[in-house]
């Protein structure tokens, strides 16, 4: 085995590298890599063995959630995403919200006959009569939105 440390890794500093190093050599399942893959579903497994989950990823979005930097101390949750996703908070919140917004008009157009969903102040304007299979069409178009962005959300992560 190489002492080299691979690349990410290297961003650790060398205190909390001997720490970590230290916790994983005394061999507590918590801490045991060979013991974690070990009781990890097959399923999961595969996942990971083809590249459909990037584990180095899930880990930094994990510590992003949790409001540590990469010595395991506390920063705070916007800190924390911009340390390991690279990433400001008021662009992940606006993004997908201006996304968001799009979606909706857009099926609201296609599907539904709306040209706005502006309040115009006015019944003949705001209220309209639907058909249900209409409706219905509108409601699985932003299920199959938010199916897809919900997936690429986590595959760009």
């Amino acid at each position: 085995m190489s002492n080299e440390i691979p690349g990410p890794a290297s961003e650790m500093s060398a205190t909390t590298r001997s720490r970590v190093a230290s916790e994983m050599a005394a061999g507590q399942d918590a801490t045991d890599p060979q013991f974690l893959y070990s009781v990890t579903t097959t399923t999961l497994l595969l996942a990971i063995a083809g590249g459909l989950i990037d584990p180095t990823q899930l880990a930094k979005a994990e510590l992003a959630n949790r409001g540590l930097d990469r010595d395991g101390t506390w920063v705070g949750f916007d800190r924390a995403r911009e340390i390991h996703l690279g990433a400001s908070t008021a662009v992940d919140d606006a993004a997908p919200q201006a996304a968001a917004e799009a979606t909706v008009v857009e099926i609201a157009q296609r599907h539904l006959g709306l040209d706005t969903l502006d309040t115009r102040n006015a019944d003949a304007l705001d209220f309209h009569d639907l058909a249900v299979w209409s409706i219905r069409e509108a409601l699985i178009a932003a299920f199959k939105s938010g199916v897809r962005f919900t997936r690429d959300a986590t595959n760009g992560q």
